[in-house]
């Protein structure tokens, strides 16, 4: 009977499983199925410590589900989002050319003219 000075290994692991479902738009039923998330813990037990060693799995069922669908949208809706993305890029150019006009008066305003000046 030999005893073993080495630190024994514990490593536990949380599963968390999500049902979730997806449908494309070429399939006429929805696929069933889940999404994991792993994390892991390991750790050593050193002589006189507490704890087994082992490997050990926490199963965690969410209660809410994921539910991807793939649909097309009308070629209305897709004009309207064109639209409010090309209105976001003219008020934000709108918006830099004032702050940049802004910044140039403060600096004409600060720093003495480099014209020559008249006497």
């Amino acid at each position: 009977h030999t005893h073993t000075h080495t630190p024994c290994p514990s490593m536990a692991g949380n599963v968390q499983v999500v049902p979730s479902t997806s449908k494309r738009l070429n399939q006429k039923q929805p696929v069933r199925t889940n999404q994991y998330s792993v994390t892991e813990q390991a750790r050593k037990l050193e002589r006189n410590a507490m704890g087994m060693p082992g490997v050990f799995f926490k199963y965690e069922f969410e209660a809410v589900s994921v539910s991807v669908r793939e649909q097309r949208r009308s070629f209305m809706q897709f004009i309207v989002r064109l639209c409010g993305i090309v209105g976001g890029i003219f008020v934000t150019s709108g918006m830099l050319h004032a702050l940049l006009a802004w910044l140039f008066n403060i600096e004409e305003a600060v720093l003495p003219s480099s014209s020559p000046t008249k006497t």
